[in-house]
């Protein structure tokens, strides 16, 4: 699960490089969640909470660890590094710069 600031925006962004958005929830009015597929077929959750959170859900350590795992979940997957990856996403879907 990663935390994101503003869901939509990160949902469109990601779609943009060929996400599919599997669906989308909200809690009461704590937090929204959305789960997307990428194109490599590799699920990951985004969260946004709606209210401020008093205390931290998930330190910045587990955030990253959880990333590495999905990077390495890819790459076992794809055979491409990050930077090969992301190459091959500029050709397929253009720049999201």
């Amino acid at each position: 699960m990663a935390l994101v600031g503003a869901l939509s925006r990160a949902v469109a962004r990601m779609r943009a490089h060929g996400a599919v958005l599997i669906g989308e929830m909200r809690y009461e009015d704590t937090y929204r969640l959305a789960y997307i597929r990428g194109p490599e077929g590799i699920t990951v959750a985004l969260v946004d909470y709606l209210r401020e959170q008093t205390v931290e859900v998930m330190s910045l350590n587990r955030v990253q660890f959880c990333g590495g795992r999905l990077e390495t979940a890819r790459l076992a997957i794809s055979g491409k590094t990050d930077v090969e990856q992301v190459q091959s996403l500029e050709r397929r879907h253009g720049s999201a710069a």
